[in-house]
């Protein structure tokens, strides 16, 4: 096998790869699960409590469980 052909096969491996990626991220995905605000670039990072972080996860369960959103 020559240089160049090498070349052509990995460019072409290559193109697969981005090709199948591309596709694979535009197929239809099930929405998220709604959730805290989130702020551009930094998104919930100044959401997480320091401490006691059990009564805020709790808090934010109630608060968003699927079951709250019905009624």
């Amino acid at each position: 096998m020559s240089s160049s052909s090498s070349v052509i096969w990995m460019t072409l491996g290559l193109v697969a790869t981005l090709l199948t990626s591309s596709w694979l991220s535009r197929r239809k995905r099930l929405p998220l699960p709604p959730g805290p605000p989130k702020l551009p670039l930094v998104g919930n990072l100044f959401n997480f409590p320091s401490k006691f972080q059990w009564k805020q996860y709790a808090k934010w369960s109630k608060e968003y469980s699927a079951w709250s959103l019905c009624y």
